[in-house]
Parts: C-alpha cells; sequence; structure tokens
C-alpha cells in the first residue's frame, strides 16, 4: 500500500466508520490487484477504490485517462497487445463475491485534484462503451485527495495520540498550521 492508498484507507475508517481490506489480488486476474475494498456496515454499501493521486497539478489526469483507469481497474479492459481478449471483469466480480461483496455500490477514482467532472466521465464512458457495461458505469465517482479526503480527515481527526504513522503525521501538521496561523493573527 502506497501513502495515497494509505490516506484514502484511513479516510474510510475515520471519516466513513467503515472495514476496508487493501491490496486485493484478483484471482486468475494476471497480477491485478485492487487498491481498497471497503465496507460501510451502517449505510450498507461497499466501495471499491482505486487511486492514481500525484500532487502535481501539472499530473493531473485528463478525462482520457480516467477512462483508461476505470476500464482497467474496474473493468479489467487490457491493452490491445495481450493475448487475452476478454476483460479480467469476471475475475473483479469474484474478487468482491470472495470477500462478502455481492454488488460494488461505489466504484470511486480518487485523484489529486481533477477539473473533470464524474458525469463528463460517464457521458464519454456510456458513449463508447456496450451496454452490458453501463450499470457498473453508473456507481463511477472521482475523489479528490486534497480537496475531499485530507481535508475530512482533518476535520473529523481527534487529538490523540495516534498508533498509524501517517495520521499522526496528518495530525503534526494539523496541528502545525493551527499553530502558525494562531501565531500570525
Amino acid at each position: 500500500m502506497n501513502t495515497a492508498e494509505h490516506i484514502i484507507e484511513i479516510y474510510m475508517r475515520l471519516v466513513k466508520k467503515s472495514f476496508t481490506i487493501v491490496d486485493v489480488k484478483v484471482e486468475r486476474g494476471n497480477n491485478r490487484q485492487l487498491d481498497i475494498l471497503s465496507f460501510d456496515l451502517q449505510n450498507n454499501c461497499s466501495y471499491h477504490i482505486e487511486s492514481t493521486a500525484t500532487h502535481r497539478l501539472r499530473w493531473k489526469p485528463n478525462i482520457d485517462k480516467l477512462i483508461e483507469i476505470f476500464e482497467k481497474k474496474f473493468l479489467g479492459f487490457t491493452k490491445s497487445r495481450n493475448k487475452r481478449t476478454e476483460p479480467f471483469l469476471q475475475e473483479i466480480l469474484s474478487t468482491y463475491r470472495e470477500y462478502g461483496i455481492k454488488e460494488i455500490d461505489h466504484r470511486i477514482i480518487c485523484v489529486w485534484y481533477s477539473d473533470v467532472s464524474t458525469d463528463e466521465i460517464k457521458k464519454k464512458l456510456k458513449s463508447r462503451l456496450n451496454k452490458k457495461y453501463h450499470k457498473y458505469i453508473n456507481t463511477l465517482s472521482i475523489w479528490s485527495l486534497r480537496d475531499k479526503v485530507i481535508n475530512s480527515i482533518i476535520k473529523n481527526m481527534g487529538t490523540s495520540n495516534y498508533e498509524d504513522e501517517v495520521l499522526r503525521t496528518i495530525s503534526f501538521y494539523r496541528e502545525y498550521d493551527e499553530q502558525i496561523n494562531k501565531n500570525a493573527t
């Protein structure tokens, strides 16, 4: 699990109060893995989250890159040079079931920042993909690590001495920011 995935996993636990499992291997998936599977018992909903976050704005994904990520990570599409012609969708769906998830309610691509809306991506995906994929497209959302995830963690964390190193680092930064801003006024 990389740092961005770790932060998203913290968000799911701390803010969404969800159970999480990370780096889930897709059986017979040709070295594919799911970044995060999560289940929210209170709201009875499931998440499959893929992170593609980098903090440089010049590297923010455009609509074509986001579509490529969705097709590969959630539908199991392969590059045309591969021998396999069918996507790994059945293997991905089977992996969900292995973890007790019958259907994924939310498929999330988490980026640092994007100026592409979820609706734009859904519209373009639906225009280029067969209707059999539309039910998966309807569950897609784009989250911003910068604006949604980290911001929500900071707002929802207490003052505990967290054992999780990443959460502790965010806690230090929040305290630093509050102290510097307080001294500046």
